[in-house]
């Protein structure tokens, strides 16, 4: 049951990601059927195009975040998840500083890089600079996201989500993304850590050669 339940919440957290471009995509249709003017027409076919291009981002950001990823073999590249999140990120107050090299990991370790970005995304609510790194160590791959804005938070909610602290009951859309970030990083022999210096959160995560090979076999 439980997976159920947590198969559902996330289908909630994508809905919730897609609602907007995907109603502005009708509203955008809807004004051009109706619309005689050349100048308001025009208008209505920029809105669908920019709509339909932010829609196909966050799908693919969602493939990558909670799918299996239908890449063949069982290594993709962090470049994948830098094109999802650049797609993700364009045109909003946040910049992406990406510092992770294009290396083939695991499909888990990418999964758990772009949760990773998104649990530091919800620190910078006004946006800011979303910050991605990963380090090769002689134990492992380490995993770094942080969030740095003007108004950035390490909320309890957030701490208690990465470490599953959560019931079952109590998740909700908000909390099911950090919550899925711990279980990742946990199922794969390492855990999230969290700091905050100043305006910067940064969450990490190591994952350990042996699961990462494991992951990959």
């Amino acid at each position: 049951m439980k997976d159920i339940e947590l198969a559902s919440l996330l289908v909630s957290r994508v809905c919730h990601d897609l609602i907007s471009p995907v109603g502005a995509l009708s509203n955008g249709v809807e004004v051009l059927a109706d619309e005689n003017d050349p100048v308001m027409r025009d208008h209505a076919i920029a809105l669908i195009a920019k709509s339909a291009e932010q829609a196909a981002a966050k799908l693919k950001l969602c493939r990558l975040a909670y799918g299996s990823m239908g890449s063949a073999g069982d290594q993709v590249s962090l470049g994948e998840a830098r094109d999802a999140l650049e797609g993700f990120l364009k045109d909003s107050k946040t910049k992406l500083d990406w510092r992770a090299p294009a290396m083939l990991i695991a499909k888990d370790t990418v999964k758990l890089t772009i949760n990773l970005a998104l649990a530091a995304l919800d620190t910078i609510p006004r946006g800011g600079i979303l910050r991605v790194t990963a380090e090769d160590t002689p134990d492992g791959t380490t995993l770094t996201a942080s969030g740095d804005g003007p108004m950035s938070r390490l909320t309890d909610d957030l701490r208690t989500a990465l470490a599953g602290g959560f019931e079952f009951a109590d998740l909700d859309g908000r909390r099911i993304q950090p919550f899925l970030t711990g279980m990742i990083a946990r199922g794969l022999g390492g855990e999230v850590t969290l700091s905050q210096d100043g305006a910067i959160v940064t969450l990490s995560a190591a994952v350990p050669h042996s699961e990462t090979k494991a992951a990959a076999a």
